[in-house]
């Protein structure tokens, strides 16, 4: 199985799949309709803290640290990692083709859920978690 090794804008260090069930959206920093799910994840990580890790992911190669900072201030700030895919691996390899795209990947690697061009707010996000996760 291919892992992805990624760097955070913060500097983190993550590998895709992880030993966790990992949640990937897939947005923009520049994505308005973006901010409400950042804002839903944001508010469901310590809920979901013992079942998955999130991890939003910047799609857009050319993006600075310093965009992703503002579009995270927009979104209250959320603790979980953002990522800038500067090669298009991840976007490539879970085939997402547009933005507001979730995918659940579980640790050996398989999809457990998607969510293609679905923007969430927190009680949707939620009930698809709950049907995604084991």
């Amino acid at each position: 199985m291919d892992r992805i090794e990624l760097t955070a804008v913060d500097g983190k260090a993550l590998t895709v799949p992880s030993s966790r069930p990992t949640v990937l959206y897939f947005m923009a920093s520049w994505c308005y309709t973006c901010v409400p799910q950042a804002k839903a994840m944001k508010e469901l990580e310590q809920q979901y803290a013992d079942k998955a890790d999130f991890v939003a992911v910047d799609v857009t190669p050319e993006n600075t640290k310093t965009q992703v900072d503002e579009f995270r201030e927009l979104a209250d700030t959320p603790g979980y990692p953002f990522v800038v895919d500067q090669t298009g691996e991840l976007t490539q390899k879970y085939a997402v083709t547009s933005l507001d795209s979730s995918v659940v990947i579980a640790p050996d690697g398989d999809i457990l859920g998607r969510a293609d061009a679905r923007p969430m707010k927190t009680d949707a996000l939620k009930a698809f978690l709950d049907t995604t996760l084991p």
